[in-house]
């Protein structure tokens, strides 16, 4: 049975999808949420939509057409490539869109200088 409004398919795989999910919930975005572990369940808030288990292409059919998913938002672990290519390979298929996730890189001129904070102490 169809979901009568659409969806957007979280990807779970890092701490950041469960800040996501709580921001989608916030501004009452409906989110179905895939995760692969019983411990990532508890990360999101009880209202969330939560799917368990491992995805193949025919239950990425089968999620995508049970929640009307119109958008993919994959916020997968940056190794967990695999569920990455199946979901933009799906996206390009059925002509979803597709947004991933990233976390800023941390430079080396944006950590602190430890000796110039010890000088400075002295």
């Amino acid at each position: 049975m169809a979901n009568p409004k659409p969806y957007i398919w979280l990807i779970d795989g890092t701490s950041d999808s469960a800040v996501i999910a709580h921001q989608l919930s916030e501004q009452a975005l409906p989110y179905i949420v895939t995760v692969t572990t019983q411990n990532a369940r508890k990360l999101f808030p009880d209202k969330a939509r939560v799917q368990g288990g491992h995805l193949s292409p025919s239950t990425i059919e089968e999620l995508v057409q049970r929640w009307q998913v119109i958008c993919i938002l994959d916020a997968s672990h940056p190794f967990a490539c695999r569920i990455s290519q199946q979901a933009i390979s799906y996206s390009q298929q059925k002509d979803i869109a597709y947004l991933r996730y990233e976390r800023a890189d941390v430079e080396a001129n944006d950590t602190p200088d430890i000796d110039q904070a010890t000088h400075a102490q002295e």
